[in-house]
């Protein structure tokens, strides 16, 4: 239950980060401070 939401909460950033124009840095960094949440 825990991963499922963690997977949704990043697809969420990286549609953010694509959107925005951000490098794949901030998503990779989002990955990691998801990964230590959940």
């Amino acid at each position: 239950m825990v991963q499922t939401v963690c997977q949704e909460y990043i697809a969420e950033l990286e549609q953010i980060v694509a959107e925005t124009g951000k490098g794949g840095n901030q998503t990779l960094g989002a990955r990691n401070a998801t990964r230590a949440v959940g």
